[in-house]
């Protein structure tokens, strides 16, 4: 599945882990050492608040972050390639 983000950043994703973490005190130290903060949501934009579930979307060049309801959608349609894929 492709993604493209402001028309110019293109995205594959390949897997999606559905509610793999939560966003807490612990998840905001560790990324504030990272130059991207992952605290929105790679589809929708949905800022996160402390005790979500994040959800993890396996992709190229790099992994991102997706909220709980676009993570199942992306998940459905992942799906649905599968499954187009094998007729």
């Amino acid at each position: 599945m492709k993604i493209v983000k402001n028309g110019s950043n293109t995205y594959y994703i390949g897997g999606v882990v559905v509610d793999m973490m939560t966003y807490d005190e612990k998840y905001i130290k560790i990324r504030s050492n990272f130059k991207r903060k992952l605290n929105k949501c790679l589809v929708c934009n949905h800022k996160f608040e402390i005790g979500e579930k994040v959800s993890l979307a396996l992709c190229a060049p790099a992994n991102k972050v997706l909220c709980h309801n676009c993570a199942i959608e992306i998940q459905k349609q992942l799906k649905g390639e599968l499954e187009e894929g094998k007729k």
